[in-house]
C-alpha cells in the first residue's frame, strides 16, 4: 500500500514534470519570438525615426522653397506695379503729345491759309503791276 502510494506520487510527479517541461518549452519559444520581435521592433523604431526625419527635412525644404517663391512673387508684383505706373505716365505723355500735335497742326493749317492768302494778294499785285508796266510808256509820255 505504501508502495502504491509512492508509485502514485512519483507517477503524478512525472506527469506534472512532463506538463511543466511542456509549459517551459512553450514559454521558451514565446520568449524567443518576443526577443526576435523586440529586435524587429527596434529596427521598426529606427525605420520610423528615419522616415520622420526624412519627412521633417522634406517639409523644412518645402517651407524654405515656398518662402523663396513668395519673395519672388512679391518682387514680380512690385515690378508689375512699377510697370503699370509707367504705362499710366506714358498714357499721359501720349495725351500731351496728341495735344501738342493738334496745336501744331492747327497752327500749321492757319499758316498755310495765311500763306495762300498772301500768295493770292501777291498774284493780284503782280497782275496790277503787269498792267501798269504795259501802260508804262504811255504814262511816261503823259508826263
Amino acid at each position: 500500500e505504501r508502495l502504491d502510494h509512492l508509485e502514485k506520487i512519483l507517477g503524478d510527479s512525472a506527469v506534472e514534470a512532463q506538463a511543466s517541461r511542456s509549459k517551459l518549452d512553450t514559454l521558451a519559444s514565446q520568449h524567443g519570438s518576443m526577443v526576435q520581435s523586440s529586435v524587429q521592433h527596434s529596427s521598426m523604431a529606427d525605420r520610423l525615426q528615419y522616415l520622420e526625419q526624412a519627412f521633417g527635412d522634406s517639409a523644412d525644404r518645402h517651407e524654405k522653397e515656398m518662402m523663396q517663391a513668395k519673395e519672388r512673387l512679391e518682387k514680380l508684383h512690385s515690378k508689375l506695379g512699377d510697370h503699370h505706373s509707367q504705362l499710366m505716365q506714358h498714357s499721359s505723355i501720349t495725351d500731351r503729345m496728341d495735344f501738342v500735335e493738334k496745336l501744331l497742326g492747327d497752327s500749321a493749317d492757319k499758316h498755310t491759309q495765311e500763306i495762300a492768302g498772301a500768295h493770292a494778294k501777291l498774284e493780284q499785285l503782280h497782275g496790277r503791276l503787269t498792267g501798269c508796266e504795259r501802260h508804262g510808256p504811255a504814262l511816261h509820255d503823259l508826263q
